[in-house]
């Protein structure tokens, strides 16, 4: 009775870490800008001398974009686009599960990363 009890724990463990795992595979980058409400945004790569839009969302009534994907990223430099062709960039390496938020007037000067060290 004892050894069940401790193999359904063991089992359950496993499963919850599985899980854990399985949420941070893939990509999730999140971008609030307030002033960007119910428009499409992009999420682009370099890639020689071009730009490729790898990513298309529309962001909620909040200004949230937020571009998520079940494959991880290839590691390299990534820009934001906002609907008016604006951009900032970023990169993307390691850390895929990160956020940024920033104003529509000044992206780069008010800029607020969190779980990216690679982009503070």
């Amino acid at each position: 009775m004892k050894r069940n009890i401790l193999l359904a724990v063991f089992i359950l463990s496993l499963f919850s870490f599985s899980y854990s795992v399985a949420q941070k595979s893939g990509y999730q980058i999140i971008v609030q800008v307030p002033g960007m409400r119910d428009t499409s945004c992009f999420l682009a790569r370099y890639y020689g001398d071009k730009q490729y839009i790898i990513d298309t969302v529309k962001s909620d009534h909040h200004g949230t974009a937020v571009f998520a994907g079940n494959k991880k990223l290839d590691g390299g430099l990534y820009l934001f686009v906002y609907p008016d062709k604006r951009y900032f960039e970023m990169i993307v390496d390691k850390e895929q599960h990160f956020s940024m938020e920033t104003s529509w007037d000044d992206p780069i000067r008010d800029m607020k990363v969190k779980n990216s060290k690679d982009n503070q």
